[in-house]
């Protein structure tokens, strides 16, 4: 059966997975389990094993991409908070796909025992952005197979995440910079790497778990401890407000023709159409311009009654019809 007659396949069985990657061509998926990496085709057939053989220090991925082109893997050995210990393995590998030639670099110079990996990502220029435990990293990658990295803190704290505009330059991330429990992350900057400028994001909140840009950089996507998803323009203005989860939103994306957005969190998978953010927010209309809105939006509305046992009710009236169709 074909993955596009929209239902879902189970592509292969497979056991301690870590992450996955889609070639740029969409025909594969990279997966990492039980320390092997392998190429699993989306049409059906047996998985194919990167490299041809497991690799040492690689029990735990937690950070995994290929590169647009398709032409190089990026991998990086991940542990559990509390850092890796042994330098030797605070390494990338990568793996050029055509050849199968292997590439270790070391990043210890660059860390400590404190850091861990979360992500890894390609820039368009070659260069691998990395970020966990320890804050977030720019590596460049040496032209010399023999030769060593050099690296730059762009963030530095006890986690981080990151997402990378599709040009590469711009590079948001979400973080904090002392230990963190369940009141979420406090800190959301948007990094211009072409000026070398940063700016500090504070109307997302203090509360983030994720967050995202739209494929322009020019919108920025958040979600919190909460469950509200925020989404506003790039340079700081009150973001509109997406509500419907009832728990944390752990992960979010924008699809690549920035028309949509996808919250994930422990109840729903939800699908939002991107809001105009050139417009204010809904939330944010004086209060008479805001329920005039509502009552056009709708012919229900929550009346006063003493008789229930909540001393209110909601009324459906009829409805007059939209004099414009919204969009949503």
């Amino acid at each position: 059966m074909s993955p596009t007659d929209g239902k879902a396949h189970a592509l292969a069985r497979l056991s301690l997975y870590s992450r996955i990657a889609f070639h740029p061509t969409g025909r594969r998926v990279l997966v990492h389990s039980d320390r092997k990496f392998l190429f699993v085709p989306i049409e059906g057939g047996p998985p194919q094993q990167l490299l041809g053989r497991e690799q040492e220090g690689m029990e735990i991925c937690r950070g995994l991409a290929i590169d647009a082109q398709g032409k190089r893997v990026v991998a990086a050995g991940g542990y559990r908070e509390g850092g890796i210990k042994d330098p030797k393995r605070r390494v990338l590998r990568i793996w050029d796909l055509e050849s199968g030639q292997e590439q270790v670099f070391s990043i210890a110079s660059y860390t400590d025992a404190s850091w861990s990996f979360d992500k890894a990502s390609f820039a368009p220029d070659g260069a691998v952005f990395v970020g966990g435990w320890g804050g977030v990293l720019r590596v460049v990658l040496p032209s010399d197979p023999k030769g060593t990295v050099s690296a730059e803190t762009l963030y530095a704290g006890y986690f981080a995440g990151f997402d990378l505009s599709r040009d590469g330059r711009y590079l948001l991330v979400w973080g904090t910079r002392a230990s963190s429990g369940s009141d979420g992350l406090e800190d959301l900057s948007l990094f211009d790497l072409a000026t070398h400028s940063f700016r500090r994001i504070t109307t997302h909140g203090r509360r983030l778990i994720s967050a995202a840009l739209d494929p322009s950089g020019r919108v920025i996507v958040s979600g919190d401890v909460d469950g509200v998803v925020r989404t506003g323009p790039a340079t700081g203005e009150e973001p509109h407000l997406l509500l419907g989860h009832t728990s944390a939103v752990g992960a979010l994306s924008v699809s690549p023709d920035g028309r949509r957005i996808a919250s994930v969190s422990d109840d729903a998978l939800y699908l939002w159409p991107m809001p105009d953010v050139a417009k204010p927010p809904f939330h944010t209309q004086p209060y008479d311009e805001l329920i005039t809105k509502l009552r056009a939006l709708t012919n229900l509305q929550v009346i006063e009654d003493k008789a229930t046992a909540t001393g209110w009710k909601l009324d459906i009236g009829p409805f007059p019809g939209w004099k414009d169709v919204p969009t949503w």
